[in-house]
């Protein structure tokens, strides 16, 4: 019987771009990533955050100030967390995995969106612009509408089982790219014993003749985003989010 040919991946350029930034301290967590979010025009975004001192005032409403002494059982760290953040029609969507812990009490299972940043926070991330209107635009569960843009250096891809990476690679006409693979969105901010930016799938090098890598599934294919790294600002800023850990 003759073999079938391996299924083709599905790859767009989408209007979307490496960026870095610094988020507002002691306000929300959901609150400042939504300011952020505002201020870069952003309508999605995937942020990577390292090291966060936070603290969690039972009873503080959100627009309260945080007090000048802080309680030890309220004061915790985000060791990582790696969150997908989504405006919507009801506001902000957080999703993501992490690790956490509070100074006096189990670190729990989910962490509240509208935890306090005690600090001004550095973060890194891929960020998705707003489309215009009558733009044309694919949609993904995890990021919603995503603008697309020809001359764009990042790419949106799903690949079904049995086509390698490295084919969606050979399809944007880069020499050389970085890849970011995400899975369905869990619910909320959910603590994971494994490290939420393993390098197998966080900033991983592809080229167009290497080896395909296992697919992380959104549904049944497996979703990731690459980012064009043929230039050496484009690789130098490619690697300091990979290496962000």
């Amino acid at each position: 019987m003759p073999e079938h040919p391996p299924p083709e991946p599905e790859s767009h350029r989408i209007a979307a771009r490496l960026f870095d930034d610094t988020i507002d301290g002691y306000f929300p967590l959901r609150q400042s990533l939504a300011q952020m979010l505002e201020r870069n025009r952003f309508s999605a975004a995937l942020i990577s955050l390292l090291y966060v001192p936070v603290m969690e005032i039972p009873g503080l409403p959100p627009d309260a100030p945080v007090p000048l002494r802080l309680p030890a059982a309220h004061a915790g760290v985000i060791s990582r967390l790696i969150v997908i953040a989504r405006s919507g029609e009801t506001g902000l969507q957080l999703a993501g995995q992490g690790r956490w812990h509070w100074r006096q009490r189990p670190h729990g299972s989910v962490l509240s969106p509208m935890v306090r940043l005690g600090e001004p926070v550095f973060i890194r991330g891929i960020g998705f612009e707003k489309p215009a209107p009558g733009q044309n635009t694919i949609s993904s569960h995890s990021f919603g509408p995503m603008a697309l843009d020809p001359h764009s250096d990042v790419a949106f891809v799903r690949v079904p089982a049995g086509a390698g990476l490295h084919r969606a690679a050979a399809q944007t006409g880069w020499t050389c790219c970085r890849a970011w693979g995400f899975g369905p969105a869990p619910e909320g901010l959910c603590y994971t014993t494994h490290d939420p930016a393993s390098p197998a799938r966080f900033g991983v090098p592809v080229d167009p003749w290497s080896s395909g890598l296992p697919a992380l599934t959104e549904g049944e294919t497996g979703a990731y985003l690459l980012v064009n790294t043929g230039t050496p600002a484009l690789e130098n800023r490619a690697r300091a989010m990979a290496e962000d850990r």
